[in-house]
């Protein structure tokens, strides 16, 4: 035989307390349905393509996600010499460093330092705590532009006019990580 659930005035209360709590959300719910609802109402009165425009960016979070993870990639870089951080952009890049004199003299004294290897041309050595922040952070980045790079691009390229978005181009990493990119001798 089956023992018969006894409703006692805790329950009651209980109950009490999760049907409030689930009318509150409810209620929220309703809230942000009405004030979109408005936000809708007044893009559909705006006839200027430019009012949309800065409407739509007001409210654009992904470009303070991208302008974050930026950040936090230039600061990953900044302990790094200019050599360093044009060997990890052509690692990004699939391929080995290969310098002019000048920096090749750098790149030895950072292969002493363990920031770097030579192996067919010169390639990061993540084993360094400065190497791995800067992977991380570089990684983190990489992450970001796949999930938004598509909703942020045109805002870019408006604000950014002939740098092309992405770790593949180093115009990019110049502008926004604040690093110069030295070319590969290959």
């Amino acid at each position: 035989m089956k023992k018969k659930e006894v409703v006692t005035s805790e329950l009651v209360k209980e109950l009490r307390l999760e049907a409030a709590r689930y009318k509150e959300a409810f209620d929220k719910s309703d809230d942000e349905l009405v004030a979109l609802q408005k936000e809708n109402a007044q893009l559909r009165k705006v006839k200027d393509a430019v009012e949309v425009k800065a409407i739509d960016r007001a409210k654009m979070d992904e470009w303070d996600t991208f302008l974050d993870a930026v950040e936090k990639v230039a600061l990953a870089l900044k302990p790094l010499n200019n050599a360093v951080a044009t060997v990890l952009y052509y690692d990004y890049k699939g391929q080995s460093f290969i310098p002019e004199p000048q920096e090749r003299n750098i790149l030895i004294g950072d292969e002493n330092k363990g920031l770097v290897r030579f192996d067919q041309g010169w390639e990061p050595d993540y084993a360094h705590p400065d190497m791995r922040k800067a992977q991380y952070a570089l990684d983190q980045f990489k992450t970001v532009l796949r999930q938004i790079g598509d909703i942020i691009e045109e805002r870019f390229e408006e604000e950014n006019e002939g740098i092309r978005l992405g770790l593949e181009f180093s115009p990019f990493w110049e502008s926004f990580f604040r690093v110069k990119i030295y070319q590969t001798d290959i």
